[in-house]
């Protein structure tokens, strides 16, 4: 059996309460008329809530782990639970160990041919290709109904404008004690919640940032579906890392904002920016610990465009180890970055 042929056995022998007694997961009951299966995670997790572990009852199973990074389906979920995998690259790595796991535990006869691909390179290729090809399944608007749709203070007094928050669906989740707010892909379709850790309840051990309904965010951009319109206006698009920075951005009066959430660019959000105007000069605002040669690898990554970027050569965000991004310090400390912004030409690369 391949994936999806190991999948739909799962879903038309309605295998997946098994699946999750397997996986020691605790509570586990359907909800939405059976569409949908919930459970707590096991007990050495000690988690209180009762939805932690979500999977479709459809012939994809797409599954999530709330408040963890986990997403994708039920492969994802055993490379998780069962394997410590906790990040899409390693439970990629991980899917054949996943998919012969599901086979034994569940029960499920192969033949020796398939046994053995299993235990080949053949699994992490026909992944790859999967992944490469993904694009990120739409949710209900109804999910943000499961958080409270209030300001966060904190954030206000950053300059994060409570207009800006009401705009970008700013919300409080009780559960996680985080601030969330929505990602939405290209067409502004809802495809993943992320959540912020209340400072109050910040530690060593704490995910700075989680997605509570994970997405693959290698193949958006924060912000596009906004952004677009007034980039195109405008002639000029602001690159920057992070999606707070695209708030902070709004709140100073600049909508033409995207984020790649992350410090790398990736083949995806390479070709939506490609899919700009030709006229739209993309300008990149890195955070202030990025030097001029990383700036300069990520404009050849985008290729042959108008493309500028900011590097803070005058020390207006200060110490770079606190790594400010270029819209921390206010619209002033913004428009003196971009006044000594730097054209990118191929002959900035060393090699």
């Amino acid at each position: 059996m391949d994936f999806k042929e190991i999948k739909a056995y799962i879903y038309q022998h309605e295998l997946i309460p098994k699946l999750l007694e397997k996986l020691k997961c605790e509570a586990i009951k359907p909800e939405q008329g059976g569409s949908l299966y919930v459970a707590r995670l096991p007990d050495e997790y000690e988690s209180r809530n009762r939805r932690a572990v979500q999977v479709k009852n459809v012939k994809g199973l797409y599954s999530n782990i709330r408040n963890r990074d986990v997403s994708g389906d039920i492969f994802n979920l055993v490379a998780a639970l069962i394997y410590d995998k906790w990040d899409r690259e390693s439970q990629s790595e991980c899917s054949g160990r996943s998919a012969q796991w599901i086979l034994e535990e569940l029960g499920i006869e192969d033949s020796g041919e398939r046994k053995q691909k299993l235990k080949t390179n053949s699994w992490l290729k026909e992944i790859k290709s999967i992944r490469s090809s993904l694009t990120n399944e739409k949710l209900p608007l109804s999910i943000m109904n499961e958080y409270i749709h209030a300001p966060y203070q904190k954030w206000i007094d950053e300059g994060i404008s409570i207009q800006t928050q009401h705009k970008f669906g700013v919300a409080m989740d009780i559960d996680s004690k985080r601030v969330v707010f929505p990602v939405h892909n290209s067409d502004g379709d809802l495809i993943g919640v992320k959540g912020r850790m209340l400072d109050d309840w910040m530690d060593d051990d704490a995910y700075k940032y989680l997605y509570l309904h994970s997405c693959n965010k290698s193949i958006e951009l924060f912000n596009f579906h906004r952004a677009f319109d007034s980039a195109t206006e405008r002639s000029e698009l602001i690159v920057v890392e992070g999606a707070k920075s695209t708030m902070l951005a709004d709140s100073l009066g600049y909508y033409n904002v995207m984020a790649i959430e992350g410090d790398s660019i990736q083949p995806g959000q390479v070709s939506l920016l490609l899919g700009l105007p030709l006229d739209v000069e993309i300008i990149l605002a890195l955070d202030a610990d990025k030097d001029e040669e990383y700036v300069a690898k990520m404009a050849e990554a985008i290729g042959m465009r108008k493309i500028s970027y900011l590097i803070d050569t005058d020390n207006v965000l200060g110490d770079k180890s606190h790594k400010r991004a270029p819209f921390d310090l206010g619209k002033m400390a913004f428009e003196k970055l971009l006044q000594t912004k730097k054209i990118y030409r191929k002959r900035v690369l060393a090699s």
